[in-house]
């Protein structure tokens, strides 16, 4: 008898054991029926985030939150096999907007939203698109992550200025530039951003190079004025920023200032709107004659300003680039800007762009990419932005 208690204490000292074992692993417990107790194993797995060169945003559960407050890249979180996952996080990234979660960081693999049932640990990485485009002096490009309608806004840049003795004369301030455009997932625009203008700075007569992507050049013999600021715009071919197939496929361009001369009494002409600003002296007299939507100021052309022959600023860039003169010391004026869709633009028959806004360099309020507004007009090197468009 005292062997059988003995066998039987042994017996449920085992299944207390296998119980508290199985206990340590399960999170469902199922009574099917009156006395009998089935007990059923859900394994857990890790999905991990990985936000490469940004940070988390966002976040829905209080634990997605403290993650994105956090500031970190890179987290972790526990769910239960044969599952499905989601997340309420994005991420963020300067100069990039967020297009989803991928088992590859290139988005290659898989999506998130078509993973499917979670059967093992699993790293999902953000996959991003460039949205802004500083100058580089060379073209960029941006591809479309999704069927959607995006926003584009350009900055021109500004004339450069010429500081010798006389006083300082700047250069015309760059133009805006903004509108919305349907593209389809995959479509591929090139991103020209306008460099300023080269200054004078009074040590001996060097040519002052026109900014990049068509602002005039500055003296090409003698004297010293300021180079054209470039112009900034987006278009459907690429190549060199002079390609005439490339000028003739844009479809939105905000002009460059003109270079400043080297007497005070010389004022630039800032950058377009539709029409480019005249150069003029203290006394209002126009010096040169600035872009329109059909003709470019003096010495200019399609998409590129004119260099000044002699001592004078040059022409700011732009659809139609602003002019230059021989007159000593005398300023450029600025390009025209161009949206197809804007009123008083040529509209071309496959893109167009709505809801535009187009501000010339003289106009107030001109919004800034890093926030807030331009109360003078872009001063220095354009900027370009795409970004999906939420309403």
């Amino acid at each position: 008898m005292r062997d059988e208690r003995g066998a039987n204490m042994k017996r449920k000292r085992h299944i207390l054991a296998f119980f508290l074992a199985v206990c340590m692993v399960c999170t469902n417990l199922s009574v099917q029926a009156a006395g009998a107790l089935d007990l059923y194993a859900v394994w857990k797995v890790r999905v991990a985030l990985d936000a490469g060169e940004g940070v988390f945003a966002g976040g829905v559960t209080e634990e997605e939150k403290a993650l994105a407050a956090s500031g970190v890249s890179t987290g972790s979180f526990e769910v239960n096999t044969q599952s499905r996952y989601s997340t309420g996080l994005s991420a963020k990234r300067d100069g990039y907007g967020f297009v989803e979660w991928n088992t590859k960081p290139d988005g290659s693999g898989t999506e998130l939203s078509e993973y499917g049932l979670v059967t093992g640990p699993v790293t999902f990485y953000a996959v991003y698109y460039q949205t802004d485009f500083p100058c580089i002096q060379d073209v960029q490009v941006f591809k479309a992550p999704r069927t959607a309608m995006y926003q584009i806004q350009c900055w021109g840049a500004s004339g450069g200025m010429d500081q010798r003795s006389v006083g300082n004369v700047y250069g015309g301030s760059g133009g805006y530039c903004a509108g919305l455009l349907a593209l389809n997932e995959g479509d591929v625009l090139y991103v020209y951003t306008g460099g300023a203008g080269g200054d004078e700075t009074g040590v001996g007569n060097p040519v002052m190079w026109g900014g990049y992507n068509g602002g005039g050049s500055g003296p090409l013999s003698g004297g010293s004025s300021g180079g054209g600021g470039g112009a900034t715009d987006v278009r459907l071919v690429g190549g060199s920023w002079d390609n005439p197939e490339g000028l003739v496929s844009r479809l939105i361009v905000a002009a460059g200032g003109g270079g400043g001369g080297s007497t005070s009494a010389a004022y630039s002409g800032d950058a377009g709107g539709l029409t480019g600003s005249t150069s003029r002296g203290n006394n209002g007299t126009v010096i040169v004659a600035g872009a329109t939507q059909t003709a470019a100021g003096p010495l200019g052309g399609f998409g590129y300003g004119g260099s000044s022959p002699y001592a004078g600023g040059g022409g700011g860039g732009g659809y139609y680039g602003g002019g230059a003169t021989a007159q000593t010391d005398m300023s450029g004026s600025g390009g025209s800007s161009y949206i197809s869709g804007y009123t008083g633009c040529e509209a071309r028959d496959d893109y167009v762009l709505t809801d535009t806004v187009m501000i010339a360099g003289s106009g107030a309020n001109m919004p800034s990419w890093s926030g807030g507004v331009l109360s003078n007009g872009v001063r220095g090197d354009g900027y370009c932005r795409i970004v999906q468009y939420n309403g």
